[in-house]
């Protein structure tokens, strides 16, 4: 039969009334992390639709009434050993409190466990549970009672009342200790006999001195076994004799394997308890072993051993660490390369100060019409004296008020792609950004810009590769050399404004004049902290997750712009694989599940079967990584992509989503607007931009001398509209907030 996953997802978060992270591995057995709210579902062949939901409903119910700190600090105190008992009691009352709540999963539980204990789970066939111990015959009881008998002497049928009565995890605590205590003495007592009985045999030899013969020592009083092994049989003895060969001999059998025990249940990812071996000098709950053991041999299959899934909760203070706040980067900055900048940004302001006033005033208007368009008027209830005179042909003699709803606070978070293949760009991508920073301030919109960079020469000297041991397995690493430049925030005082404007475009214009140098300015050098390298494309998304909200929350903002400016496809993704060491995602991985830790979304992605070698793309990871930052933010996620010049080249670069008429489509809208949108590559929209689009018009007049009025006037309206139109991001970002 098959089961469909993402409805057992669905599931396991109405079940447990909360957003839990829910995962599908290759496990051998469910379990559920109660301190991280994580359950780990297995992915297992030949698997029954009720085997799934008792899976789900058990671990849910671990979720609901199990408090990880207790449940740790029992087994810390008590020892591994006690884990099995106190599992075994927790599990009886989450079940039936389970199974109160939600009496549907009761008919699943009892499948399940029937087919379970039909298969040998629990160690034994049916017939021979009631050999058990104690604590294994009330583990069969309370999980498969309705479907087998068990039976109970006298004074044990005490306990499955208390057990069945039990309403709180202390209680469950407690009733574990007191069976685990007890077991202990009753091996103790075991332990002793045989060791009394071993000394009789030693002191029986002695008198013989080893010399007698076969007709001495009767078959029913001692045998030999094929193995070595010495063993008696048909003694007064016998059943407490057994039950010592199976508590001691078959732990120390399985003395290699005690590390990999999970009791069913809960995961050994909580607290302490799981840093020890299980003693063999203390009692254990066998079919708790038995349930776990045979379960990962019976079902533990490799269906589909590549998905990884990949998290996205990283550390806060790993965040703040890869940025270069703007006094750092400012710190950069050598005095030549100032004077050159302070030069360029003189003509800058000659070239743009005029266009940005135009367009503050029209989003000014916008705003306002905006406001207007939204207004509501209501009859006050007093009376307006001047229209009483009205009231024998008209009822509307009441003042009236006119209201304004506040319109949304905006505010923008920019990410730079500060990468080698940006450099003939770069000058005009940093015109553009000083466009739009400046907007922002003189309209008073938050506004913070990072540059993504993997410049070692940047980096190095700065940190400390991450501690790769304070990630878990399947999150995302950082590359070694990534961080943030941040160029802007709203918080610079007008001299840094000033400075950085000046910084940012001296840089811009070098890396233009590797290739057209300009004597304007003269010659300057750049300091190689500032230096282009890589595209760390994913790496930034991953740390917007963080600094936008962060930044949303600070600024108290209802909308965020998250813009996301890049010239193509970022590197592939690290993160922290099985076997703890740092890997990529991209071959030889056929699914891939990207979870957010916070939302508890999932976004799934297949293999890239067109590339014709299949594994996960990094385009693909890039687009899943916007959706989830979209969803954790609530934010407006805007992308342009730079594109080049020649149209060979620039529909090689669209998005692999787009068939060729689409891309011939959004190729001719470039070239009649400056720009293109598309809405199919995770981002809330994106822009595609020619790279020579991007330069800033300044709005020069061209008509002959014998030129008429009419035909000048044209011409102004066509030069102002081409300075609007030149400043794309400008544009855009005010029709977004308007």
């Amino acid at each position: 039969m098959t089961v469909n996953i993402q409805s057992k997802e669905v599931l396991a978060r109405l079940l447990a009334t909360e957003n839990i992270s829910v995962e599908h591995r290759n496990v051998g057995t469910a379990s559920f992390d109660v301190k991280n709210r994580n359950l780990v579902l297995p992915l297992w062949d030949d698997m029954q639709n009720f085997t799934y939901d008792h899976l789900v409903g058990h671990e849910v119910g671990h979720a609901l009434y199990t408090d990880a700190d207790m449940w740790g600090s029992a087994i810390q105190k008590h020892g591994k050993n006690f884990k099995g008992f106190y599992n075994i009691v927790e599990d009886a009352r989450i079940e039936k409190k389970i199974q109160r709540v939600y009496p549907g999963l009761k008919t699943s539980f009892v499948k399940s466990y029937k087919k379970m204990l039909a298969d040998g789970f629990f160690g034994k066939s049916e017939d021979e549970i009631n050999n058990f111990k104690l604590i294994d015959r009330i583990n069969v009881y309370f999980k498969c009672g309705l479907s087998t008998p068990v039976d109970f002497a006298k004074d044990e049928k005490k306990w499955l009342d208390i057990i069945s009565k039990i309403e709180t995890q202390e209680e469950a605590e407690k009733v574990a200790l007191e069976l685990f205590k007890l077991a202990q003495e009753e091996l103790e007592q075991e332990q002793q006999a045989q060791k009394e009985l071993e000394e009789e045999m030693e002191d029986g030899s002695d008198d013989n001195d080893f010399d007698f013969d076969d007709d001495d020592m009767g078959d029913d009083d001692y045998s030999d076994t094929e193995d070595g092994n010495d063993s008696f049989e048909e003694s007064d003895e016998e059943g407490e004799t057994e039950s010592v060969g199976r508590s001691v001999s078959e732990s120390e059998d399985d003395s290699d394997k005690k590390e990999e025990i999970t009791a069913q249940g809960i995961s050994d990812n909580i607290s302490a308890g799981s840093s020890t071996s299980l003693d063999p000098n203390a009692p254990i709950a066998i079919t708790e072993e038995a349930l776990e053991n045979n379960i990962q041999q019976e079902y533990s299959q490799e269906t589909d051993s590549n998905i990884v899934n990949m998290y996205l909760n990283l550390n806060a203070k790993y965040h703040e660490d890869i940025i270069w706040d703007y006094k750092k980067v400012l710190s950069c900055a050598r005095s030549d390369t100032i004077s050159a900048g302070t030069k360029m940004y003189k003509d800058f302001q000659r070239n743009n100060k005029k266009t940005i006033n135009y367009l503050v005033k029209e989003f000014e208007m916008k705003k306002k019409a905006a406001e207007y368009k939204r207004a509501t008027v209501s009859k006050t209830g007093v009376i307006d004296t001047l229209k009483m005179n009205n009231h024998k042909f008209s009822d509307d003699i009441f003042k009236k008020m006119t209201i304004v709803p506040n319109g949304k606070n905006h505010g923008l978070v920019m990410f730079i792609d500060w990468s080698g293949s940006m450099a003939s760009q770069l000058s005009n991508t940093v015109d553009q950004l000083i466009n739009l920073v400046s907007f922002c301030r003189q309209v008073q919109i938050p506004f913070q810009v990072y540059a993504f960079s993997d410049n070692d020469k940047g980096s190095k000297y700065d940190r400390e590769s991450p501690d790769i041991s304070q990630f878990k397995t399947g999150e995302t690493l950082h590359g070694d050399n990534y961080h943030l430049l941040q160029f802007f925030d709203d918080k610079m005082s007008r001299r840094e404004f000033q400075e950085m404007c000046a910084l940012t475009l001296a840089v811009g214009k070098y890396w233009e004049n590797r290739y057209r140098f300009d004597h304007r300015y003269g010659t300057y050098s750049v300091d190689y902290k500032l230096w282009l390298s890589g595209t760390p494309l994913n790496d930034a998304i991953i740390s917007a997750h963080h600094l936008v909200a962060k930044f949303k929350k600070m600024k108290r903002l209802d909308i965020v712009n998250t813009v996301f400016l890049t010239d193509g496809e970022g590197f592939y993704t690290h993160y922290k694989n099985d076997n703890g060491a740092r890997t990529y995602i991209g071959y030889g991985i056929d699914k891939l599940i990207i979870q957010n830790p916070v939302n508890k979304k999932q976004y799934r992605i297949n293999s890239d079967t067109k590339r014709g070698y299949g594994g996960i793309s990094s385009g693909a990871v890039t687009r899943n990584l916007i959706k989830s930052l979209r969803e954790h933010t609530n934010s407006n996620v805007i992308g342009f992509h730079i594109l080049p010049n020649r149209k060979p080249s620039a529909i090689s670069a669209l998005p692999k989503s787009l068939d060729y008429t689409q891309k011939e489509r959004v190729f001719a809208e470039m070239k009649a607007h400056k720009f293109a949108t598309i809405t199919t590559n995770g981002y809330t929209k994106q822009f595609t931009v020619l790279g020579n689009d991007l330069q800033t018009s300044n709005g020069a007049i061209d008509v002959s001398e014998t030129a008429t009025t009419a035909q000048i006037r044209t011409a102004f309206k066509k030069a102002n509209k081409g300075k609007k139109e030149s400043r794309v991001m400008l544009s855009k970002f005010i029709d977004l907030v308007a």
